[in-house]
């Protein structure tokens, strides 16, 4: 199913907990399936990336 009216910047894929991260850029904030994480005072999310092994999630900003 497209995802349309959104406005992704960059998406990963978990292969272990198979949830797909996603950038949404009008919000500023980091999506996982249904749940969100705000990330309040810390610029714009421009990049996405999980650490499968340490099982850590990585992001940069703009």
């Amino acid at each position: 199913m497209p995802v349309s009216g959104k406005n992704i910047r960059a998406v990963d894929y978990d292969p272990i907990s198979h949830y797909i991260y996603w950038i949404e850029g009008r919000s500023h904030s980091i999506k996982r399936c249904c749940e969100v994480s705000l990330l309040a005072n810390s610029g714009q999310p421009f990049d996405i990336a999980i650490d499968i092994n340490g099982r850590l999630l990585f992001w940069t900003c703009s």
